[in-house]
């Protein structure tokens, strides 16, 4: 075991390992990073803002042209990261030697956000996958909702709205998503506007490391009833959908208008 990869374990029953050594020398130790995930261990011994991009067991940044964004914020002694690269070739780096005076003076990640409905469930999961998302209703960007990611009634990951520096009006949700084997995946959208929450049955399933979505081309959370019409029911900023059966056959009704369940609005006679 080498201090500049990072590992996991997987026990039988719960246990506390105890791992001794002496500090490293950051400016003498590279780190050699791979195309695609490279596990890497964290070297220094004060915690810092994140410099690369790396994800954690419950988080995640990616670059978003003038600086890191998403839920990952701080690098921890102790915790282990991953890095994903698109560099076809791999390279080195290090990590910087930080003085105690610029670790008092770092800057700390404030919560300031809304009250979560959703509590996901991490342990005893080893794995995760990243999802950079954008709820849309239509072609029109939402704002200020929870979105949950479960596999069955279990919330395995959940995000609230942030905004990066390039896109200032449309934020996206960085949702990390726990899990180990292939598992199909609902999601919930909770509006506190409201209170209701609507889940959206889109197509997803668990892959363990999988990044879905990019900034640029985000993975859509779709609140239109149009574009999945059969998959919706609730009440999210304007959209009031409910599912009804008449002689035996599905119909929705979105703000007083029927359709079936292709999306076709469906006339009365």
């Amino acid at each position: 075991m080498g201090v500049t990869s990072s590992y996991r374990v997987k026990a039988n029953r719960a246990t506390t390992l105890s791992v001794e050594g002496t500090a490293v020398n950051c400016a003498r130790t590279p780190i050699n990073i791979n195309k695609g995930w490279t596990w890497v261990g964290y070297l220094p011994l004060q915690t810092m803002s994140v410099a690369n991009a790396l994800k954690s067991k419950t988080a995640f940044a990616v670059y978003d042209g003038a600086q890191w964004v998403g839920t990952l914020t701080r690098m921890t002694p102790g915790e282990g990261y991953m890095y994903q690269s698109h560099a076809p070739e791999g390279f080195t780096f290090h990590y910087p030697e930080v003085s105690a005076l610029q670790y008092l003076h770092a800057p700390m990640r404030t919560n300031d956000q809304m009250e979560n409905v959703f509590t996901p469930v991490t342990d005893p999961y080893s794995g995760n996958m990243s999802i950079i998302a954008r709820v849309m209703n239509g072609d029109k960007a939402v704002h200020g909702v929870e979105v949950g990611v479960f596999a069955g009634d279990e919330c395995r990951g959940a995000a609230t709205e942030e905004f990066s520096s390039v896109n200032t009006t449309d934020g996206y949700w960085f949702l990390t998503v726990a899990g180990d084997e292939a598992a199909p995946l609902t999601i919930k959208v909770h509006d506190p506007a409201t209170g209701e929450t609507i889940t959206i049955q889109q197509t997803l399933t668990y892959t363990d490391d999988a990044t879905l979505g990019s900034l640029d081309e985000p993975y859509i959370i779709q609140l239109n009833v149009a574009e999945g019409i059969e998959n919706v029911q609730g009440n999210v900023q304007g959209i009031k959908v409910q599912k009804v059966f008449e002689d035996g056959i599905l119909y929705i009704i979105r703000n007083g208008e029927k359709y079936d369940a292709t999306g076709k609005r469906v006339s009365e006679k």
